[in-house]
């Protein structure tokens, strides 16, 4: 969500295989917001559709996300 990194880096579409190469120093906020929208358009469909949704980030151990999930449908 942040992109962290310095200098330029390479992204890769996992569509449809296009790779940019982009300083995300200079797209870090753009991103930042479009993401955060987008999360957040979700949730609110989720939501009103009467759907449990919740956020999992691949840096966090599997467990951890699934125990997350399990304890939203038992609330």
């Amino acid at each position: 969500l942040d992109l962290p990194w310095d200098g330029c880096a390479a992204f890769s579409d996992m569509e449809t295989g296009d790779e940019v190469t982009m300083a995300p120093a200079a797209v870090r906020e753009a991103y930042r917001l479009e993401f955060s929208g987008w999360l957040k358009h979700t949730a609110g469909a989720f939501s009103a559709s009467g759907i449990k949704s919740f956020t999992a980030f691949t840096e966090a151990p599997p467990f951890v996300s699934l125990e997350k999930f399990i304890k939203l449908l038992q609330a």
